[in-house]
């Protein structure tokens, strides 16, 4: 994508998403929305609208997630995408934002008692069996947000992920997700059940490995993941009667992994809403059972979710693709200031350690696109 046609969808004051769709055998597809009419080259824009969808957790009611826009669309060949953000991220350093102060919204303390009140309701309702529960990192930074800045954080097309820059006001939403929500063509729907996680040791293979292996092997995760799959094939049911469940697998990001397996059914057009609001959140972002989680989640949490845990995507040409926001930061325009957000699924026999551990490899992401920061994390432990 040329520099200064990406300038334009950076700097443009309406809303507008910049979305990467990994494909496992094609390469990345890349997606531009925008509804600002002075940046819709002939050459690159179609002429049909297009939807995007995003949105939030919803605590009082059912979830919702779809903010629609009218936009164009712009599919780059895959080849030429990478070419270009492979160039760019070579001339990105100087321009690394540099951190002048990191302050976690939830200290350790803090976060062992909310795993701690969890632990509480799992004894008080036995029907409760798991919740997620998430984190903020706040970063401050020492120059206002330019778009060098945002061309930092294109990401590295070969990796297996979703990538999504939403513009709107005075926010970007920037997110790397492994998840899945929903891909729907030719009436079959896929989704992915994703939990369990174990971190990746990128200095020795042998040691990654072993790590996979225990994960696979181990009790805490298995059964997470267990209870993802089994609520996603309950609610698919009342849909389709046409399910397949494939085996447990590794899903290997750039500092963590995965349990994974890869669910499809045979769905009508007509029902795909309806499903996908039955199934938004899943027990990978909410919890099992869902209502009691959610109620669950929000005593327990300090601070809102805001735009953690919508979903992001592109319904377009009778296909849809949805995905998850988890891996997320907002940067505050105005404040100079960016939010960094990740969770965690808890269980009756979480370690407050080991989660924390978790939600900071999760984060680490995008904390390597920043300098070394300039104070000290004010993380207390």
């Amino acid at each position: 994508m040329p520099n200064d046609l990406f300038k334009k969808f950076i700097e443009c004051q309406t809303p507008y998403a910049l979305l990467f769709i990994p494909k496992k055998n094609t390469g990345t597809r890349a997606y531009v929305f925008s509804g600002h009419e002075k940046i819709q080259p002939e050459s690159f824009l179609s002429d049909n609208p297009e939807l995007i969808s995003f949105g939030y957790l919803s605590f009082e009611g059912e979830a919702f997630f779809y903010r629609s826009i009218n936009n164009h669309f712009l599919e780059e060949d895959a080849d030429h995408t990478r070419f270009e953000i492979n160039n760019k991220l070579k001339n990105l350093s100087a321009h690394s934002p540099v951190i002048i102060k990191k302050e976690d919204l939830e200290n350790f303390s803090t976060w062992s008692q909310m795993i701690q009140k969890a632990k509480d309701k799992f004894r008080q309702f036995s029907e409760l069996k798991k919740i997620v529960l998430h984190r903020k990192i706040n970063l401050e930074l020492q120059d206002p947000i330019n778009t060098h800045h945002l061309l930092h954080f294109l990401p590295e097309v070969s990796e297996d992920h979703y990538f999504f820059i939403f513009k709107n006001h005075d926010q970007y939403i920037i997110s790397y997700s492994p998840e899945t929500l929903c891909h729907y063509k030719e009436d079959k729907f896929n989704t992915i059940s994703l939990a369990g996680t174990f971190p990746r040791n990128l200095e020795s293979r042998e040691i990654d490995l072993k790590n996979s292996e225990e994960l696979l092997r181990d009790p805490k995760n298995l059964r997470e993941q267990h209870l993802v799959t089994e609520r996603i094939k309950k609610d698919l049911s009342l849909y389709s009667s046409d399910i397949e469940i494939g085996p447990i697998y590794i899903l290997k990001q750039k500092f963590v992994q995965h349990l994974a397996q890869n669910i499809c059914a045979k769905i009508s057009k007509s029902l795909i809403g309806t499903l996908i609001k039955k199934l938004h959140p899943t027990p990978a972002l909410g919890g099992e059972p869902r209502q009691l989680a959610l109620e669950t989640i929000s005593e327990i949490e300090q601070s809102p979710r805001q735009s953690y845990g919508g979903a992001f995507g592109h319904n377009f040409n009778q296909e849809i693709h949805l995905a998850v926001n988890i891996r997320c930061m907002v940067f505050h325009l105005q404040q100079r200031k960016i939010t960094l957000y990740g969770g965690c699924g808890i269980l009756e026999e979480s370690d407050p350690k080991l989660e924390w551990e978790e939600t900071e490899n999760k984060m680490r992401h995008f904390l390597l696109h920043f300098k070394k920061f300039q104070q000290k994390s004010t993380k207390e432990h």
